[in-house]
């Protein structure tokens, strides 16, 4: 019953469509976060699936797996506290290694990004938790009694560092945390600072407590531009990476222009457990987009240390701070489109996404002598290659060897200095060494502050043994090799990835071989580990943690199966209490809302008492679907104090109704865990589908069967579109390659696979699981030519049976077979929808013609991606060069190519051609083609191809009408109100929809379910904020309603009252070509001084 205590469910995760980020500690174990549980999975790197390998477990103890196989824990919530708080991400905090001679502690911490349970609200916080073996799990059983006293103990409730129910909580507007893109969430290597991005457009970077049970924490907001002046606006596309050793930050946001471009951010030395933001400077420029920063150290860097390690004297100068900053950058600007603008469909230059990886030098040449003398001995920026080769010539020659380390004694020394090189007192050897644990970033020579010439920047470099390709990040540098693991997105598709391995040769080779994951093997996911020691990937939903050790990598990349270095992952699962969880979603979705919704003032409304007015129903919802668009019976006086009625009762959409109170039209409730009798299995989905015969059938009790009424009619000059044929299955066009006649209307279906239509009630029944499958109807051709009726008659007639072959002919009741191959119930939809489109293109050119002019026409289903800009090339420039255009946009979806479609649009015809023997009136030159000086065979076979051309191609010249109805919505509208604003043509029909604030529909809930929030406002000077779409829609120029009853019978008022506009619009502004300049120029040759001129 409505509000009684639903009891706890269980289900499984499923890595392939659940995770979302994965991280790993030491051999320890990889916490794959899912959409609810985030879990300590223990791993036994290097080991393979060999039997009775040793698996270290969690807590460092060294235990074997004795047969009992990995183990698997949650770190939050556990088990009992599913539902009370929604994970969104965590990331392994690294921990310093052990002094020498001191054992592991086995303690194990993860930051937490959650929503806390605390706070009314369900606010964002991070939590600090430990994940070792010995650890209890955050949000457990403890959690429920806690949670229902609202009290913090020590037993279930982890107590947030920032964020939650502290005063760092709450909106960002009331100085609290607000929303924060889970996916920006990023730890430093060292394990001391964290950073992220948030729905306010803030970068964040903060410091991180010592233990779980710290809260102090110093937080540094960054400045909305760099040193340059570029915007630094947070988002979900940022990209936050920290150096090895915590000081620096890479940020990778959008410039002013949109291009994407990458900052580094000094904050400061981290020992000093406080941020110290410093200078913010460029480190690409904004001509080019680009993206995945990754701290490495470059080839020669890597030879360097390699020599430094070899000489006792100048491995004191060694070091692992970064050295070089990769990123990939789409600089080699490539057209894959046509060469030329001549074509029929004014072709379009498009750009390839292919990028190059290119390296930012971090250091000056002086200030890399400073750092190690070794740097005087390799001044080639990478390893390998001829000019290497000889400044390392002497480097192996034992003599050269030892001058450099007498060199190098001599200058570490300070040349005979007892105070040493600083002046400062030489150490004692007896003196304790207290080096830091952690990784010292090398200092970063940034340039000159506010340089607007960006020499830092322009530093950088490209790596010219990668090749370009489609590389969608930088995975990692393999450790103490310049080689580069790069994740690249496949031919096969978008969401089809695969990992290339750029492996370099041993110096003083410069050759470089490009080892690819074996075809077959789909990558979902790689990263590398919080700490930069392990590459993670997700490959065919199987979890790989490899070490980033050149070893390591090159045997995960020579076995072709990937069955080594695997995670156990089998068996996850996760157990949610749906009371607890609703309550979570409605907080998260009320949440999202606030700091989503692109007016922080949220249109004036009380939004927490928005919440204090719709918790109490939450409570009440039984299943998920009341808690989107359920029935929620309650008494008015119960929840709103009217007066008591005690039989009167109101159907609740909780959430539905939530987002209504900010009215604004983009404001969906869709998705999420709703129960289905098909449990998501394909084959189940398959066998309830009810397909379909694409035709109109009347019940016929008379001929004992299914009459056909109509088979709609698509369009005839089309055999595919997008790809797919749309025919019915009963038409002669779907049929005629089998060699069978296609039904008519007035035909009757008597059987389906030999049962009767008629005795199954609805022939749905029959048509079960039968999409895309054969199946034999048994049929009388009353209205069609009976191929098998004439067989038998002409057999009959042979054999004299004249009266009966004429009688049986005569009464058309001679079943026969027809196989066909029924559609889904969608493709049965878009083919009845096709139809209109046909009949109302065939009406529109009927009128127009009977008015006396030539007109165009095409209709938008919506304007999202591919089909649409297809469906606008296929029926607009055909008919560009007529006198008119109706372009329908009535119950157009939305999507976003309007931008496009005006750009076509706005093409003003300048200049005019005219050939020998040709013009525009005679489908040859014009306005629009230019005749190339070619062969006769070439010529006809470059017509062919591109059978019109003009300097502004496809200029349309004539009037045009826009029809919308009050169905037309989103981008459908933004197109309208372009066309009107820009002067482009008249707006017949309809008010329509009202949505002008545009939205991304990515504030998801737990469960994949989502309660939009309309994101991005727009504007112009004449309507203001809205564009007088939102909540009004466009009012059309001429307004007309289409009756339903005359709609019902073919009649469309509104296309008749466009044609008839078009042709007044014609009389009083004719559409007339130029009249020839009149005679060409006479460049004959004079025959007296007198014909000069």
């Amino acid at each position: 019953p409505a509000g009684g205590k639903a009891a706890e469910r269980g289900g499984p995760e499923r890595l392939r469509l659940h995770a979302r980020a994965c991280d790993t500690d030491v051999g320890l174990g990889a916490p794959d976060v899912g959409r609810r549980v985030p879990y300590v999975v223990r791993v036994g790197l290097g080991t393979g699936d060999r039997e009775g390998a040793d698996v270290r477990g969690p807590g460092g103890e060294g235990e074997e797996d004795g047969g009992a196989g990995p183990r698997k824990y949650k770190v939050a919530p556990g088990h009992g506290g599913g539902g009370l708080t929604r994970i969104l991400t965590s990331r392994h905090v690294p921990l310093p290694p052990p002094p020498p001679g001191k054992l592991d502690s086995g303690e194990r911490l993860a930051l937490l990004l959650a929503t806390d349970p605390l706070s009314a609200t369900g606010e964002h916080a991070f939590y600090l938790v430990r994940t070792d073996a010995s650890s209890v799990p955050a949000f457990g059983f403890a959690s429920l009694y806690e949670y229902e006293n609202d009290v913090e103990g020590t037993g279930g409730l982890p107590r947030p560092f920032l964020g939650g129910h502290l005063e760092t909580g709450g909106a960002v507007r009331d100085g609290g945390l607000g929303s924060v893109h889970a996916d920006t969430v990023a730890v430093s290597p060292c394990g001391r600072r964290f950073a992220f991005a948030d729905t306010d457009g803030r970068i964040v970077a903060a410091t991180i407590p010592p233990d779980e049970e710290g809260t102090d924490v110093d937080v540094a907001v960054m400045p909305a531009e760099n040193e340059n002046g570029q915007p630094m606006v947070g988002d979900g596309e940022t990209e936050l990476v920290w150096s090895p050793g915590g000081r620096y930050l890479a940020v990778g946001h959008r410039a002013r222009n949109q291009f994407g471009v990458i900052s580094i951010a000094d904050l400061g030395v981290p020992d000093v457990g406080s941020m110290a933001p410093g200078r913010i400077v460029p480190a690409t420029v904004d001509r080019f987009n680009s993206m995945s920063p990754v701290w490495g150290r470059a080839g020669k860097d890597v030879l360097v240390d390699g020599a430094s390690d070899a000489l006792p004297a100048m491995s004191a100068n060694s070091t692992d701070g970064a050295t070089v900053l990769y990123f990939l950058s789409d600089r080699d600007i490539a057209s894959d489109g046509p060469g030329s603008p001549w074509g029929t469909r004014a072709p379009q230059p498009s750009f390839d996404d292919e990028v190059s990886v290119h390296a930012l030098p971090l250091r000056t040449v002086e200030d890399a002598l400073e750092d190690n003398p070794m740097n005087a001995f390799v001044s080639a920026p990478y390893g390998g290659g001829g000019a290497l080769e000889v400044a390392m010539e002497g480097v192996n020659e034992l003599e050269l060897l030892l001058e450099a380390e007498e060199l190098a004694k001599g200058l570490l020394s300070g040349a005979g200095d007892p105070t040493g090189a600083n002046g400062t007192d030489a150490p004692d050897e007896d003196e304790e060494d207290d080096e830091s644990p952690f990784v010292v970033d090398t200092v970063i020579s940034l340039g000159v502050a506010g340089d607007d010439g960006l020499a830092f920047a322009r530093s950088s470099y490209r790596l010219d043994h990668i090749p370009s390709g489609n590389y969608v990040k930088i995975v990692t540098q393999v450790d103490n090799d310049p080689s580069l693991v790069l994740l690249e997105e496949d031919d096969e598709g978008p969401g089809m990835y695969s990992l290339s391995l750029f492996a370099v040769g041993d110096w003083p080779s410069d050759s470089t071989e490009e080892v690819r994951t074996a075809p077959g093997l789909s990558v979902q996911y790689a990263d590398t580990s919080g700490d930069g020691r392990y590459m993670i990937a997700v490959v065919d939903g199987n979890v790989h943690v490899v070490e980033t050790k050149a070893e390591e990598i090159a045997k995960f990349f020579s076995d072709e199966k990937l069955e080594g270095n695997r995670a156990d992952v089998g068996g996850l699962s996760m157990s949610v209490w749906p009371q607890l969880e609703h309550q979570q979603m409605f907080r998260d979705a009320w949440r999202m809302l606030r700091d989503y919704f692109y007016d922080p003032d949220l249109h004036k409304v009380d939004w927490e008492g928005m919440f204090d007015r719709y918790l109490p129903l939450v409570k009440r919802c039984a299943k998920r679907e009341e808690l989107d668009d359920g029935e929620i019976f309650f008494r008015r006086r119960s929840i709103f104090r009217l007066p008591f009625c005690p039989h009167a009762c109101l159907p609740v959409p909780v959430l539905r109704q939530l987002v209504g109170e900010l009215s604004a039209l983009h404001s969906f409730v869709y998705g999420g865990e709703y129960p289905s009798p098909n449990h998501g299995d394909g084959q189940l989905e398959s066998i309830n589908e009810i397909a379909t015969l694409g035709a109109v059938l009347r019940r016929s009790e008379e001929m004992r069967g299914l009459e056909v009424v109509k088979i709609p009619l698509r369009d005839a000059d089309l055999h595919h579109t997008d790809g797919e044929a749309r025919y019915s299955p009963l038409s002669h066009q779907a049929l005629r390659n089998t060699g069978q006649r296609g039904l008519e209307a007035g035909d009757v279906i008597l059987a389906v696979n030999g049962q009767s239509v008629l005795d199954a009630g609805h022939i749905g029944s029959l048509l079960r699981n039968t999409a895309g499958r054969s199946v034999r109807l048994d049929v009388l051709r009353i209205a069609s030519t009976s191929r098998l009726r004439r067989l038998r008659d002409m057999k009959r007639r042979a054999e004299g049976d004249n009266e009966t072959a004429a009688g049986e002919e005569e009464a058309g009741l001679v079943p026969e077979p027809l196989i066909v191959v029924p559609i889904t119930p969608g493709q049965g939809d878009d083919l009845d929808y096709a139809a209109w489109e046909w009949k109302t293109r065939l009406l529109a050119k009927s009128l127009a013609r009977d008015a006396g002019f030539g007109c165009g026409y095409l209709h938008l289903r919506d304007m999202s991606g591919a089909p649409s800009i297809n469906a606008f090339a296929r029926d607009f420039y055909s008919d560009y060069d007529k006198e008119a255009f109706i372009i329908d946009v009535r119950n157009n979806r939305g999507g976003n190519i309007d931008s496009w479609l005006i750009d076509v649009l706005q093409r003003k015809a300048w200049m005019f051609w005219q050939g020998r023997s040709s013009n525009v009136t005679t489908g040859g030159l014009g306005w629009d083609q230019v005749r190339l000086h070619l062969s006769n065979e070439l010529h006809r076979h470059f017509l062919i191809r591109s059978q019109r051309h003009c300097l502004q191609q496809f200029a349309f010249r004539g009037h045009l009408v826009v029809l919308v109805n009050e169905h037309t919505s989103s981008d459908g509208e933004g197109f309208a109100r372009g066309v009107s604003e820009l002067g482009l043509g008249v707006i017949i029909g309809k008010r329509t929809w009202g949505g002008g604030i545009w939205l991304s529909s990515d504030n998801t809930l737990v469960d994949g379910g989502i309660a939009t929030a309309a994101e991005i406002g727009t504007y112009n000077k004449n309507f203001g904020w809205g564009l007088g779409i939102e909540q009004m829609g466009v009012i059309p120029d001429v307004e007309v309603d289409n009756d339903p009853r005359m709609a019902f019978e073919g009649k469309d008022a509104q296309l008749d009252r466009a044609v008839s506009y078009l042709k007044d619009w014609i009389e009083r502004e004719p559409i007339t070509l130029p009249e020839s300049p009149g005679p060409h120029r006479d460049m004959s040759k004079p025959k007296s001084s007198e014909e000069c001129h």
